[in-house]
C-alpha cells in the first residue's frame, strides 16, 4: 500500500542496500516531498516512485536510459513517468538493490 494514501506528503525511504521485508520497511525513516527535493544534484539523487524514496546516485551510470533522465527527475515524485517506461517488476527486481 502507498504511504502517500495514509499520510499525504510523507514518504518511506527504500534505499537499494536495504532489505524490503515489511517489518523492516515499517521501521524506515519518512521524508516529506520538500526534504526529497533537496536531493537533486549529480552527487545526491533521490526519486520518489510509488510512495517510496530511492537513492539513485550510484545507479546513474548503470541506468540503461542514461543519467540524464534520472537527473531530470531527481528530487521529485515521478511514478507516472517511471511506469510509462517500466513494468512494476522492475522495482520488485532492482529496487532493493538501489
Amino acid at each position: 500500500s502507498s504511504v502517500l494514501g495514509k499520510r499525504p506528503h510523507i514518504l518511506t525511504v527504500a534505499f537499494v542496500n536495504l532489505p524490503t521485508e515489511s517489518s523492516i520497511m515499517a521501521a524506515l525513516p519518512e521524508f516529506t516531498l520538500e526534504q526529497v527535493a533537496a536531493h537533486n544534484s549529480d552527487e545526491d539523487m533521490w526519486l520518489v516512485v510509488d510512495g517510496k524514496v530511492y537513492d539513485v546516485t550510484k545507479f546513474k551510470r548503470a541506468h540503461p536510459g542514461g543519467a540524464g533522465i534520472l537527473k531530470l527527475f531527481a528530487g521529485k515524485e515521478c511514478s507516472k513517468e517511471f511506469f510509462a517506461m517500466h513494468k512494476a517488476e522492475v522495482l520488485e527486481k532492482y529496487g532493493p538493490k538501489l
